[in-house]
């Protein structure tokens, strides 16, 4: 027995020499798992493509990332791409790649590319690269404010096991706040939820359609059931790769818990064929093609198609339209406010009809009948429609021997005229409480003659109270800035004249015409600048 411990302690010595050798020490050591893995494409996010020269934007990120980073407990790693820049900020990233942290790790792994232009092909790379169990994808020109924010992040995640893809509070530079989330299945088309809210407005953690590009975390599980980035998108890859997620029952959260400051409004525009209205209109085709609605101005009827069978949509999209009030028409005497409204209304329906050579209006939104009837009262007869309901039944009764030129409809989105019938039409009141907004207007283009004008009367908000999808009467009133850029996205409108806010009514009327689509109706259309200024 004793000679048998003797044998075993030798065999220990060997084994401990072994591994105490020279050539075993010169081993590679197994790779350094991590719990985030934080990636980066970059292109020309340097200093010389800020407006002014007075942001270098990568290396804004990067500082940011040292700062908030510093005592961070959870494990990660920085993965960034470059994809062929020409600008400095190929330099800036190699700088830092050569710095290292406090424990003598890395800054970060530098990837040196050939440009490609394509950012889907790059981030596909990065995902390949990366051995984090979750990932966050950050653009080049953000700015992190939130220290330890990794460990808020993995605690946003670890709250629920659906929780699929995770962003946080996007501020501007000027520290307005731009985006708490996105909605892509809105009433309100595609729009950033939150824009010019206070902050304090903003709930901790809320549930949304989608998340932006620029600061978009996800598990490593969500790679493995939506796949990677679809390389054939130049631009709006990220929203394809969204409606992905939401089909494969993932969840989205936007929380208040990270912050981040978003500088792309400072730079100049890059150039890269990605950006050019061409191409982003052959984007928005393809998206279109691929998932059968509009990613910019989405017909709800089709969204609700394009998910038979997913779990795409979280909330119930035909939930939102409203009825008209059936108190209006005694509510009338006493309320200034809608005493100014209908004064409007009776002033757009003459000057249309005026424009118009004296053509009978359509009136679309009629609710109670109270414009139909003052119209009649000044011999001007008009088609009044309203979707049927209590006030539909109460404008029959108010109206009286006018009541023959009213048409109760099941939708707004199937009214009873011939393609191309009508010469005026007034809408009023209709897209605030439509479900379907785009549906309508489509519609609206279908019956409007060639010569025709539709003047638009939508009750709107200055800014975003942040009352949720809808307001305290279950609408979901429009900002001017959602209402014009909801007009732009659909396209195949003019603008006729100047749009017209009128204070006391709180109301924006627009005059639209037919015209061709609008190249790069997105945000990159060199026509968008002056839609804005019209809408003022």
């Amino acid at each position: 027995m004793f000679s048998e411990l003797l044998n075993q302690m030798d065999r220990c010595a060997d084994l401990a020499f072994a591994r105490s050798s020279p050539a075993c020490s010169m081993a590679p050591e197994p790779p350094r798992m991590c719990t985030v893995s934080i990636i980066i494409p970059n292109f020309n996010n340097g200093r010389a493509n800020a407006r002014d020269g007075a942001r270098d934007f990568l290396s804004e990120l990067l500082a940011s990332l040292e700062l908030t980073l510093a005592t961070e407990s959870v494990p990660f790693e920085i993965l960034l791409a470059d994809d062929g820049s020409t600008d400095d900020s190929l330099e800036t990233a190699r700088a830092w790649a050569a710095k290292r942290w406090g424990d003598g790790r890395p800054f970060l792994r530098l990837i040196e590319l050939s440009h490609c232009g394509v950012l889907s092909t790059v981030l596909n790379r990065l995902l390949d690269e990366s051995t984090g169990a979750y990932i966050a994808r950050l653009d080049g020109d953000i700015v992190l404010k939130t220290a330890n924010w990794l460990t808020k992040l993995v605690e946003a995640f670890e709250r629920d096991s659906q929780v699929g893809v995770v962003t946080g509070l996007q501020l501007l530079s000027n520290g307005e706040v731009h985006a708490f989330g996105d909605d892509l299945f809105g009433p309100r088309g595609y729009r950033h939820i939150g824009r010019g809210v206070p902050r304090e407005a903003l709930p901790p953690m809320m549930e949304v359609d989608h998340a932006m590009g620029c600061f978009y975390c996800t598990r490593r599980e969500v790679e493995t059931t939506v796949g990677r980035y679809d390389e054939s998108f130049l631009r709006g890859q990220t929203e394809e790769y969204g409606v992905r997620v939401r089909k494969a029952g993932w969840r989205v959260i936007a929380t208040k818990a990270i912050v981040f400051e978003h500088w792309h409004m400072e730079r100049q525009r890059r150039a890269n064929a990605a950006d050019a209205s061409l191409a982003l209109d052959d984007m928005l085709e393809l998206f279109c093609a691929r998932h059968g609605f509009d990613r910019l101005a989405p017909d709800l009827a089709e969204v609700r198609e394009s998910a038979r069978g997913t779990p795409m949509l979280w909330r119930d999209l035909a939930d939102g339209s409203v009825e008209a009030k059936a108190c209006d028409a005694m509510q009338l005497a006493g309320d200034p406010r809608m005493q100014a409204r209908l004064a409007e209304e009776i002033a757009a329906a003459m000057s249309s009809r005026a424009a118009q050579g004296g053509s009978d209006p359509c009136i679309v939104g009629c609710g109670v009948g109270l414009l139909p009837r003052a119209l009649a009262s000044h011999g001007v007869r008009c088609v009044a429609i309203e979707c049927e309901g209590e006030a539909c039944a109460l404008a029959r009764s108010f109206l009286g021997a006018a009541s023959s030129f009213l048409h109760a409809v099941e939708d707004f989105a199937c009214l009873p005229f011939a393609d191309a019938s009508q010469r005026c039409v007034l809408v009023t009141g209709v897209l605030e409480r439509y479900w379907n907004p785009v549906g309508f207007l489509r519609e609206l283009q279908r019956i409007l003659a060639p010569d025709g004008l539709l003047t638009i009367r939508s009750e709107v908000r200055r800014e975003d109270l942040f009352e949720g999808e809808r307001s305290a009467d279950g609408r979901h009133c429009f900002t001017v800035t959602e209402l014009r850029d909801l007009l732009q996205h659909v396209g195949r409108f003019s603008l006729v004249g100047e749009a017209r806010y009128f204070e006391l009514s709180g109301t924006l009327e627009v005059g639209l015409r037919h015209g061709a689509s609008m190249e790069g109706r997105g945000y990159f259309s060199l026509g968008r600048a002056q839609v804005a200024e019209s809408l003022r």
